[in-house]
């Protein structure tokens, strides 16, 4: 039977449980944030809501789907959620943690909430205009669409699917199965450990940089029409147009990078030849709210390219681009800036 209430002030529930498993959450709100972190052998939630401004919170269970909603009409369009905020005066907030079953599907809308979620093995959705998005040890698909937020990962086991107008994203040391990345106008950053994943990333003046361990072997396909494309150490180039083609070892990372006018860099991991360098590292989170990880983090791993002059790594095999050894002119287009966000 389907229950529906409000939440006005701050308050923990437990719900479901026994009889009732929790198997989906549902999360949209306006601005604040919202954490979820996983319990590992239970179907109950735990719901605790630290603050509420402007209405109430629109809560319902029905068949194992919850719902914890910050907008006039339960069930609306996200746009209609955005509509809403005007009419609040842009001044409706709420910040909540929910503890939920390790396999439960999580999907958040928000306006300018934002929205950290770690260790959930289901799949997640997120859809936000400018909240800021953080994710931690996920291992089923993964769909992330922001209009101009940043996305910081970090430990993503599964399928990564990402779209963004000016929003950066930020991948570190993720095994990921497939990812499919796209921006307009926001960098692109993807830091492999896996062995084998098939990767595309598009940008139209955002920068690609793509890190892969150092044992494994690519096939990259990679251009761009007026940034530089630069791969395992080699300048590509085709007529006017700079890309090409290049391969090593067993082909086992498939990548496909390509800008109008913004640079793509794929580059190896120097630091270790073992590909699952830092898999191990990744402890499993379950528990409590606290083990939400903000990946925001300022000690994060340089992903910096290095001097893309280096030697290139034996077998490697390029249908188009420049002689071994040639030199690459980077630094007069601040490609390697720090302010590149690189």
């Amino acid at each position: 039977m389907a229950r529906t209430w409000q939440i006005d002030r701050p308050q923990l529930q437990e719900l479901g449980g026994v009889g009732e498993p929790v198997e989906s959450i549902y999360v949209v709100l306006f601005g604040g944030r919202v954490d979820v972190v996983p319990q590992s052998g239970r179907g109950d939630v735990r719901l605790d809501v630290h603050e509420v401004f402007g209405r109430p919170l629109a809560v319902s269970l029905d068949d194992g789907a919850l719902r914890v909603e910050h907008h006039k009409e339960p069930g609306s369009p996200l746009l209609g959620m955005v509509k809403g905020l005007f009419a609040t005066g842009g001044k409706a907030s709420a910040r909540l943690t929910l503890t939920v079953p390790a396999d439960a599907k999580v999907t958040i809308n928000t306006v300018s909430a934002e929205a950290l979620i770690g260790g959930v093995e289901g799949d997640v959705t997120v859809n936000t205009v400018s909240g800021a998005v953080s994710l931690s040890r996920l291992s089923g698909r993964v769909d992330v669409n922001t209009v101009n937020s940043s996305i910081d990962a970090a430990g993503l086991s599964g399928e990564l699917r990402s779209k963004s107008v000016s929003g950066r994203l930020t991948v570190d040391e993720s095994a990921l199965r497939l990812a499919k990345l796209g921006t307009v106008s926001g960098p692109l950053i993807l830091d492999l450990v896996g062995s084998s994943s098939v990767v595309t990333a598009t940008t139209i003046s955002g920068d690609i940089t793509i890190r892969i361990p150092a044992g494994s072997g690519y096939d990259v396909s990679a251009g761009s029409q007026s940034g530089h494309v630069i791969v395992d150490g080699h300048t590509l180039s085709r007529g006017t147009e700079k890309g090409g083609h290049r391969s090593a070892g067993d082909r086992s990372l498939a990548i496909k990078a390509r800008a109008v006018s913004g640079n793509v860099v794929v580059l190896r991991d120097a630091s270790t030849t073992e590909p699952h360098r830092r898999a191990d590292t990744l402890a499993p989170l379950t528990g409590t709210p606290s083990d939400v990880q903000d990946v925001r983090r300022s000690d994060r791993q340089d992903v910096r390219p290095p001097d893309p002059r280096r030697a290139p790594a034996p077998d490697a095999r390029t249908d188009t681009g420049s002689p071994p050894g040639s030199a690459t002119r980077t630094n007069e287009h601040g490609f390697f800036d720090a302010g590149s966000g690189i």
